[in-house]
């Protein structure tokens, strides 16, 4: 009787272990696929915090700078300068 409930307890350790050494293995590449979603995520953010300070100097409200929509679409030879409307 001791014997058996030994046994069931060392192949119990045993499929622990295998498990953990399964779950080991594959914690490097998970950890590299997260690494990679988290950089592709802050890309994704810097994009929209780039866009959205395009939209809103477009729309004329500042963020910290005096910009406004003529120095953002006009190059700057073009400021005040009227063109021909035929």
């Amino acid at each position: 009787m001791e014997c058996e409930k030994l046994q069931r307890e060392a192949k119990e350790n045993e499929d622990d272990a295998i498990e953990a050494k399964e779950f080991a293995a594959r914690t490097p590449e998970k950890l590299r696929n997260q690494q990679t979603e988290i950089q592709n995520l802050q890309t994704q953010i810097q994009t929209l915090e780039t866009e959205n300070t395009w939209f809103r100097q477009a729309r004329g409200q500042s963020t910290g700078s005096t910009l406004n929509i003529e120095s953002i679409l006009k190059p700057k030879e073009f400021k005040g300068t009227k063109l021909n409307e035929t």
